[in-house]
């Protein structure tokens, strides 16, 4: 299905986006939202200045390491506590989402050797 994207609409839906605290890293934009990505490379060239053009800014990418963000998440999972929308930002960048997260916790040799 082809549809017509305006730099409008494109503005509005990556506004949207920002506003439901989506991730707006170039890789996961190109996997999950592949319409958007394409308009954006069709009309600004890359996907680094569109963000730029409508007025988004993009989340920094986080400081932790691997290993560090696994700790984090041990303990709020552990402790039964609500996991923070930051943390659950990063270790979307790092893991591709929090299930897999949850997985590496299992399965990550650094974690398990201490």
């Amino acid at each position: 299905m082809c549809r017509f994207w305006d730099k409008g609409k494109f503005i509005n839906e990556l506004r949207r986006m920002r506003k439901q605290n989506l991730l707006l890293y170039a890789n996961y934009v190109r996997k999950n939202h592949q319409n958007l990505f394409s308009v954006a490379l069709r009309q600004y060239g890359s996907w680094s200045k569109a963000p730029v053009a409508a007025g988004v800014t993009i989340k920094k990418i986080p400081r932790k390491t691997r290993l560090g963000l696994l700790r984090e998440l041990r303990e709020e999972v552990e402790s039964r506590s609500d996991i923070s929308q930051a943390l659950r930002s990063a270790v979307g960048y790092y893991f591709g989402s929090l299930p897999n997260a949850k997985i590496a916790l299992k399965t990550d040799a650094g974690l398990l050797s201490g």
